[in-house]
């Protein structure tokens, strides 16, 4: 679970970042917005670690959250 307003808005920052650069964000293999994925995350009682994917030349193209329950 996201603790703090620091590490909300800190993971809020860096979704957003990487998703105006065209990474696309998934939760539960759904397309989705960086909004949506924090609504997600601060509501919940774990803590989530992504998949990273990348791109034959090792850019990020998708980050992909699983096994999270959707609001």
């Amino acid at each position: 679970m996201v603790k703090n307003r620091d590490e909300i808005i800190a993971m809020k920052c860096r979704l957003e970042s990487v998703f105006r650069k065209g990474v696309e964000l998934y939760i539960n293999d759904e397309l989705t917005s960086p909004a949506n994925i924090m609504e997600c995350m601060v509501n919940e009682n774990e803590i989530y670690m992504p998949d990273y994917i990348l791109d034959d030349v090792g850019e990020l193209v998708q980050i992909r959250f699983d096994r999270i329950r959707v609001m």
